[in-house]
């Protein structure tokens, strides 16, 4: 019986006895490989989210993330429904930061009650700066509606990387419907 070149897979001949023995070795070493690729890889998901029941307000759990392992972090939120959503950090509700991005150039940065908005069928990403422990958690949130409008701000908000425990996601009216999602990724240091 011959085998692959890279994992010794078996590879049979027309002749060849087939064993479930063979069978079970193979997938032993692709499950191996399997995890040795994702143990590797430096972009990871840290959380998700996804809302099965719906609520006017979900929270995104990070208390046990170390964000001083990462060098970039990534939010991607959906909405499978037309709402508008804050989001907000450890259900802060004042003390955000926020410039609109433009090219006109830039203001004096204002005050916001929340992190980030996501408009209309909400979906968008917001790119973090890298986490330092003692660094404000800052991104720059950008969002589409899906047809014409889009846009983009710099936001601070009122904590460090270091007391980040959640990320909260609210409507002002209605609910989070069924299959919102949420998702966390970063690059690993």
């Amino acid at each position: 019986m011959t085998k692959t070149t890279n994992y010794q897979l078996n590879q049979w001949d027309p002749t060849d006895r087939v064993l479930r023995t063979d069978f079970n070795s193979d997938n032993q070493k692709i499950d191996a490989a399997i995890a040795e690729a994702k143990a590797a890889s430096s972009y990871v998901k840290i959380k998700e989210l996804t809302v099965s029941t719906a609520a006017a307000a979900v929270d995104l759990d990070v208390s046990d993330v170390d964000f001083s392992q990462f060098m970039k972090v990534e939010l991607f939120f959906q909405c499978p429904e037309q709402r508008s959503v804050s989001v907000r950090v450890n259900n802060l509700s004042s003390g955000y930061l926020s410039i609109a991005l433009s090219g006109t150039g830039s203001r004096d940065p204002g005050s916001s009650d929340r992190l980030a908005a996501f408009p209309g069928y909400s979906y968008g990403a917001l790119l973090f700066y890298t986490p330092h422990p003692q660094g404000k958690v800052g991104c720059v949130n950008i969002t589409y509606d899906g047809s014409t409008s889009y846009s983009g701000s710099q936001l601070v908000a009122p904590c460090t990387w270091s007391a980040l425990t959640s990320f909260n996601f609210s409507v002002d009216q209605g609910t989070l419907p069924t299959g919102t999602y949420a998702a966390l990724f970063g690059v690993r240091k």
